[in-house]
């Protein structure tokens, strides 16, 4: 029964447990087809068989499911429950696709583990006085030492990527 009233979804979602388990399972196919349409729709996706696609679509299904259940008494009511609850499940499926495409990918391949004075610090303004070259190489090394020593090793790297 997926045809529900924002209020019946919210008290079917809260009710005893036998409610509560129908209105998850209609919610759940719900969402399911809507989020595997949308998959199915996504270029990066493309080389994907339909399978595969429906696999992904329940396990982001499922997360979007316990964020609805956690965040009940904060719909406010100005569109449809499903709307949301729609939202919702496609905000999950971006979550974990961003992390899926980054997870694997290493930065130590693009800048090696060495340490980093980046050439913006080393080439200073050009030639000054002996007190201004002292005072910028002292805030030169300063800077340097603070990426060495205070990124971690992914930030590092990530900085040097940037250079």
């Amino acid at each position: 029964m997926t045809d529900r009233s924002n209020e019946q979804w919210l008290s079917d979602l809260a009710g005893p447990p036998e409610v509560e388990a129908s209105a998850l399972d209609d919610l759940r196919r719900w969402l399911k087809q809507r989020l595997f349409f949308y998959l199915r729709t996504r270029s990066d996706l493309d080389g994907l068989e339909d399978q595969e696609i429906e696999a992904m679509a329940d396990d982001f299904v499922q997360e979007a499911l316990l964020q609805i259940r956690a965040n009940l008494n904060q719909f406010a009511g100005r569109s449809k429950f499903t709307t949301g609850a729609s939202k919702i499940a496609v905000n999950a499926a971006l979550a974990e696709l961003r992390r899926a495409r980054w997870r694997d990918f290493s930065l130590d391949a693009l800048t090696g583990d060495a340490e980093f004075t980046p050439a913006f610090l080393i080439q200073g303004n050009g030639p000054g006085s002996p007190d201004t070259t002292a005072v910028q190489s002292e805030a030169l090394q300063a800077v340097a030492a603070a990426i060495n020593e205070e990124l971690t090793p992914r930030q590092r790297a990530a900085l040097i990527a940037l250079t």
